[in-house]
């Protein structure tokens, strides 16, 4: 796996996470308020941008003359100003339009944050209850153990060790059980779901999955957002000047005293600025200032996402390989296990040292469910930092 590549996973137990049927039903609370907030953003750039470059009004107006003592002059009016700098409406179009993608990238980066949560959430929950069948089963081998262990004792074997060292492990068993339950109670919690809607899960830790890694078809959601921050950056500078600069305008008016004939004019108006105090430099400064804090992060964005392609590609392979280890050691373990059983049936292996082997298995496939379920949890989260869940 290139670690310098944008690269994509594709895995079978992230297909079955997506097909559950909770994953669509779990929208936490702060999600929907997230996707409100963006959908009213989202009308106002909308109605920003249908907005015409006209301004029509009306007036009236009392004056009179201070050398005047005759009454007061009444004027009413009507006024149509049309923007015609059609260069700054261009940059002001433009600049709504990227934003509006802006929004669009922000919704699709909340919806993968919240399948984030959600698989992240149905992954604990089915690891948890795999956890606890093991221990169930190794409870009830270590009961057995005792018991055996007990009679011996008894019957004048001395096996007061190894009934002390069961005990305690059957203590741990206890702590390691209510830690799954309270996993399995924080991801329901997470989950918001009511009582009654308990997630199934076909998703088996002690089986492998396969796991495949594509090409990207687009640059990393993070990137295509850190692209259209610095284009809004460059188009608010734009803008900031376009509209510091030369405009024109086009205007209608109708004036009336009530006494004459109404009059009408029409124009043209090109304003030229000449100085503006300095208030234009500050300004540009400031919007330069936000155009290389955009360039920068999204320079820091590249650099945090090759980093961790480089922990994905290590851990990639580091996590394989402690997988492919325990899954040696649990198969030797059921070689064992069945020769044992068989020396049994002639005799020749003792009910303690099969109940010893079932307990060392179980012990390893609690070790690879944890594993597995580590390893899958960081494919979880590398698919939702490139943005592909």
């Amino acid at each position: 796996m290139n670690a310098n590549a944008c690269l994509l996973v594709d895995a079978v137990f992230l297909d079955q996470l997506r097909s559950n049927e909770f994953a669509s039903l779990a929208k936490p609370k702060s999600y929907e308020i997230s996707v409100e907030d963006l959908q009213r953003q989202y009308a106002i750039n909308q109605s920003q941008m249908d907005e015409l470059p006209i301004n029509i009004s009306s007036y009236t107006e009392t004056s009179r003359s201070l050398d005047d003592k005759g009454k007061p002059a009444n004027n009413v009016g009507a006024a149509i100003n049309l923007d015609l700098s059609l260069w700054t409406l261009a940059t002001k179009q433009k600049l709504l339009s990227r934003q509006q993608e802006r929004l669009d990238l922000s919704l699709k980066a909340i919806e993968v944050s919240n399948k984030q949560q959600v698989y992240s959430d149905l992954l604990t929950f089915g690891a948890s209850q795999q956890l606890i069948h093991i221990f169930n089963q190794r409870a009830q081998w270590l009961e057995m153990q005792r018991n055996f262990l007990e009679i011996e004792e008894k019957n004048g074997v001395n096996r007061l060790q190894e009934i002390i060292e069961s005990e305690i492990k059957s203590n741990e068993l206890i702590n390691k059980r209510l830690g799954a339950e309270a996993s399995i109670e924080r991801s329901l919690l997470s989950l918001e779901l009511g009582e009654d809607q308990v997630p199934e899960l076909d998703l088996d830790l002690t089986e492998s999955s396969n796991i495949d890694h594509r090409a990207c078809e687009q640059r990393e959601l993070q990137l295509q957002v850190a692209d259209i921050d610095v284009d809004i950056a460059n188009l608010q500078s734009k803008l900031s000047q376009q509209k510091d600069g030369i405009t024109l305008t086009s205007s209608l008016s109708v004036l009336s005293d009530t006494e004459t004939k109404p009059q009408s004019m029409a124009g043209l108006k090109l304003s030229v600025p000449i100085y503006s105090g300095g208030s234009n430099s500050s300004r540009d400064l400031e919007l330069e200032r936000g155009i290389i804090k955009a360039q920068d992060a999204r320079d820091q964005i590249s650099l945090d996402l090759a980093k961790a392609r480089r922990e994905r590609e290590t851990l990639n392979k580091l996590t394989s390989r402690s997988i492919e280890l325990i899954e040696r050691r649990i198969s030797e373990g059921e070689r064992l296990l069945a020769e044992l059983d068989e020396r049994r049936k002639l005799g020749q292996s003792t009910f303690n040292e099969i109940i010893t082997r079932q307990i060392e298995l179980s012990v390893q496939y609690e070790a690879l469910i944890r594993l597995r379920k580590d390893y899958y949890q960081s494919i979880i989260d590398y698919s939702a930092l490139m943005g592909h869940l």
